[in-house]
C-alpha cells in the first residue's frame, strides 16, 4: 500500500544552477493515498519549464487519451533530439537552424501507428498555452516557435505568449528575479501570473485565486516505478492537496514539472511552493503534482534535467518508456 508523508547537460542543456537542499524533517506519516483523495483521472492538465516543458508536451503527446491541456514554457517540439544529445545541442536549445518540423511531424504519426503513443485524434479538443520570454536567452525563440507550429500542424488549438519580457525562467506574478534575468532559481518577477494563465486557459471561469488552506505532501516516487524497472526519478515527489480535496472533494489534476536543476534539491521547495499554482489549486479543487528528476552520471543527466534526449532508453517518447510510464503510474495511483 502506498503512503504519503507530509512536509512543511550537461553545458547548454538548460543548466539551471543552484544549491541548497531541503529535508522533509517535519514530515508526518498518514494514511494510505487511496483514502486521501477522490482524483478525477479524466480532468488531467500539465505544464512545465525548460526540460521541463519537454516532459509536458512529451506526456501530453504520449497520453492524449487521459491529458486535457498543456502549459509549456521555454521548450520545443517533440522528439527535437531525436535520440541524440548532440541534436539536442545543435538544434534544440540555443538554435533552431537545423530542426526539420517535417520529420517531426512524420515521426510523431509513425509513432502513432506503431501504438506507442495515445492516438493524436484525441488532442483535437485540448487546450495548448506556449509561452517564450522576449529576454530568453537560454532558449531560441524559433525552436519554441516550432513547438507551436508542431501543435499547429496537427490542428490543436494554442494561445501563445511571447510579448512577456522574461529570460529563462517562469514567470510569476511577485516571486523569484528580476523579469528579465536568466539566473536561478529561475522564476521570475514578472507581475505576470504564468500559472493562473495556464489553468484559467485550460479551465475558463475558475474562481480567483485564494489564500492556502491546505497543504504540500511529499512521496516515494520509487513505490511507483514498472516492477523490475530502474528509478530515474529521485526519491522524492511532492503534491500540493488544496483543504477540499483532503476532505474527499472530487479533485482535477495538474502535473507541473521544473526544469533542469530546478528540483527540490537543487532549489528547495521554490518550484513547489512559489511558482503560483498553489493559490489556483487551493480555490478551484486541484491537486499539483510536482514530480522530481535526480542529478546522474550514469545514465548522463549530471543536471538533474528530464529526458527529451534519451538518456533513459530509446522508448523514452513512448507511453512505456521509463519517465512517461512512471509518471502515469504515479497519477494513476494516487
Amino acid at each position: 500500500m502506498k503512503k504519503i508523508i507530509s512536509t512543511g547537460s550537461v553545458g547548454l542543456l538548460f543548466g539551471l544552477l543552484m544549491s541548497c537542499n531541503q529535508t522533509d524533517e517535519l514530515a508526518l506519516k498518514l494514511g494510505p493515498i487511496q483514502s486521501k483523495f477522490h482524483l478525477d483521472k479524466n480532468l488531467i492538465t500539465v505544464s512545465g519549464i525548460s526540460s521541463g516543458g519537454y516532459m509536458a508536451h512529451q506526456y501530453h503527446i504520449a497520453y492524449s487519451d487521459q491529458v486535457n491541456g498543456a502549459a509549456l514554457f521555454a521548450s520545443g517540439p517533440y522528439n527535437c533530439a531525436q535520440g541524440e544529445l548532440e541534436t539536442a545541442l545543435a538544434s534544440c536549445v540555443e538554435s533552431a537552424q537545423d530542426l526539420d518540423l517535417s520529420l517531426l511531424i512524420n515521426n510523431v504519426r509513425v509513432a502513432e501507428q506503431k501504438q506507442a503513443i495515445a492516438s493524436l485524434g484525441n488532442l483535437k479538443d485540448d487546450k495548448v498555452m506556449i509561452y517564450h520570454g522576449s529576454k530568453d536567452v537560454r532558449v531560441d525563440r524559433n525552436v519554441t516557435r516550432a513547438l507551436a507550429d508542431f501543435y499547429a500542424a496537427l490542428d490543436v488549438k494554442i494561445k501563445t505568449v511571447f510579448d512577456v519580457a522574461s529570460g529563462h525562467g517562469f514567470p510569476t506574478m511577485d516571486f523569484g528575479v528580476e523579469c528579465e534575468n536568466t539566473e536561478t532559481p529561475h522564476i521570475n518577477n514578472c507581475q505576470y501570473d504564468g500559472a493562473g494563465e495556464a489553468l484559467s486557459y485550460f479551465y475558463p471561469g475558475l474562481k480567483r485565486k485564494s489564500s492556502l488552506k491546505g497543504r504540500v505532501y511529499s512521496f516515494s516516487q520509487s513505490e511507483f516505478v514498472e516492477p523490475g524497472g530502474d528509478n530515474t526519478l529521485a526519491e522524492t515527489g511532492y503534491i500540493y492537496a488544496p483543504e477540499d480535496c483532503q476532505k474527499g472533494a472530487s479533485c482535477k489534476i495538474h502535473i507541473a514539472f521544473h526544469g533542469c536543476q530546478q528540483n527540490a534539491e537543487n532549489v528547495g521547495l521554490d518550484f513547489v511552493e512559489n511558482t503560483g499554482y498553489n493559490t489556483w489549486a487551493e480555490a478551484n479543487n486541484i491537486l499539483v503534482i510536482y514530480p522530481q528528476t535526480k542529478s546522474t552520471y550514469m545514465p548522463l543527466n549530471p543536471k538533474a534535467c528530464w529526458d527529451w534526449w534519451g538518456y533513459t532508453g530509446d522508448d523514452y517518447l513512448a507511453r512505456n518508456g521509463a519517465q512517461l510510464k512512471h509518471i502515469n503510474n504515479i497519477v494513476m495511483g494516487l
